[in-house]
């Protein structure tokens, strides 16, 4: 719960619109209500969350799970484990990179920078 509130408040900085789960469960149902009209998500998967842990549901996700048109959603893995076999399972899982726990607010902001602007220009015609 403290980290939630941490990133959230660091992202509040740079989003306009910051959802929270508490579950790998939650996540997919709250994906599912999306609509392809909606901002295109940025999601930060805990990799140990509990009932789906963050492995599993960026599996599911990019299964469609959540829907067809999130498969390619960016999916950053947040961890405390840094080291390379963990690195390792989150690439295997599908997550597009990773950022360690404890979050600094620079790293944070690079990450959500970089897939900002890949995702705008992964838009363009």
């Amino acid at each position: 719960e403290i980290n939630r509130v941490v990133v959230k408040k660091l992202l509040s900085q740079l989003c306009e619109t910051i959802e929270t789960a508490n579950n790998g469960e939650d996540v997919l149902e709250k994906l599912k209500k999306l609509r392809p009209s909606d901002s295109f998500p940025i999601i930060l998967m805990d990799c140990q969350m509990p009932i789906i842990d963050g492995y599993t549901c960026t599996r599911l996700i990019r299964e469609g799970k959540a829907g067809a048109w999130l498969k390619d959603v960016p999916i950053i893995a947040m961890t405390a484990d840094a080291m390379t076999e963990n690195q390792k399972d989150c690439k295997e899982a599908g997550m597009d990179d990773f950022i360690e726990k404890p979050i600094y607010p620079d790293k944070l902001k690079e990450k959500i920078s970089f897939w900002s602007q890949k995702i705008t220009d992964s838009a363009l015609p």
